[in-house]
């Protein structure tokens, strides 16, 4: 049996579209003069990646300009949120990213220095998706089953360092379980598990 956590839907995290290094003129009248690259940092078909597409819609209209979302998943997040930090400061490169995205030691970027925010664009909590074969109805059932089976239970999560990974652990010491952690690139991929019975359960933050 496995259990997937995703990054679909997350108690206190928020997510951010936030613009990269230091904020570009708003003095400028004709800004924007080209498409703007919305860097989302995780495979597409997940949560984050269906914001960033959302917001990138809604700021093509109110722009006049294209926004291209672009999908540079890999290491948590961390690979697509370095590309936006080292990008031109100039307004044309901004990024679609999750409150926790600074936690990995090492980055490549400080979300305090190279990032000015934008806006919150969602926070919501977290929530379990069980496949109909989990003989699981809640938290309880879950905990239950893991307690019966240590080891034999199994967790879908994005990789270190994101919040989703954290989540996982976090629940196993609170619980005190032994439920194993298992590490996807993204939401995508858990998605097509969870649907293909290949994973019975999953958490998501969306």
């Amino acid at each position: 049996m496995t259990w997937i956590i995703d990054a679909a839907r997350m108690t206190g995290a928020a997510i951010l579209a936030l613009c990269c290094a230091q904020v570009f003129s708003a003095a400028a009248q004709d800004y924007p003069t080209r498409p703007i690259t919305l860097i989302v940092p995780y495979p597409a078909g997940g949560g984050v990646d269906v914001m960033g597409r959302l917001v990138g819609a809604k700021l093509s209209i109110a722009l006049g300009q294209q926004v291209v979302i672009e999908n540079r998943g890999g290491a948590g997040g961390m690979i697509g949120t370095r590309d936006a930090a080292r990008a031109s400061a100039d307004g044309y490169t901004i990024a679609m990213l999750l409150t926790g995205i600074s936690l990995g030691a090492n980055t490549g970027y400080d979300v305090n220095k190279d990032f000015v925010p934008i806006g919150l664009v969602a926070s919501t909590p977290i929530i379990v998706d069980a496949h109909p074969s989990l003989p699981a109805k809640s938290l309880a059932d879950v905990i239950a089953l893991a307690k019966k089976d240590p080891g034999k239970l199994s967790a879908g999560t994005p990789p270190a360092p994101t919040i989703n990974y954290f989540a996982a652990q976090l629940f196993n010491l609170l619980a005190g379980t032994d439920i194993t952690v298992v590490t996807y690139k993204g939401t995508g991929p858990l998605t097509n598990d969870l649907l293909g019975n290949h994973a019975t359960a999953r958490r998501r933050y969306c």
